[in-house]
């Protein structure tokens, strides 16, 4: 079941499934960072604010409006 990318766990590989934004601005931000479909991502830090993510091997920071965007499952069976 997908859930939102601010909520997902840390270290846990994830892949995109869609990405719920209305505006051109957040959509774009999302696809040039490679947020796109079918990713797979990994959470590294949740710390008090923005939410780092790894990305095809490079780390991003995202703030947790654009985290919310962003929803992805969880691959191996873990739990979220």
């Amino acid at each position: 079941m997908p859930v939102p990318l601010s909520e997902a766990p840390e270290g846990v590989e994830l892949r995109v499934v869609s990405i719920d934004a209305r505006g051109w601005g957040i959509v774009r931000r999302l696809l040039e960072i490679g947020l796109t479909p079918g990713t797979v991502v990994k959470v590294v830090s949740r710390a008090p604010g923005p939410i780092i993510v790894e990305v095809r091997g490079a780390r991003f920071a995202l703030g947790r409006g654009h985290a919310r965007r962003v929803m992805v499952e969880v691959l191996g069976g873990a739990r979220v």
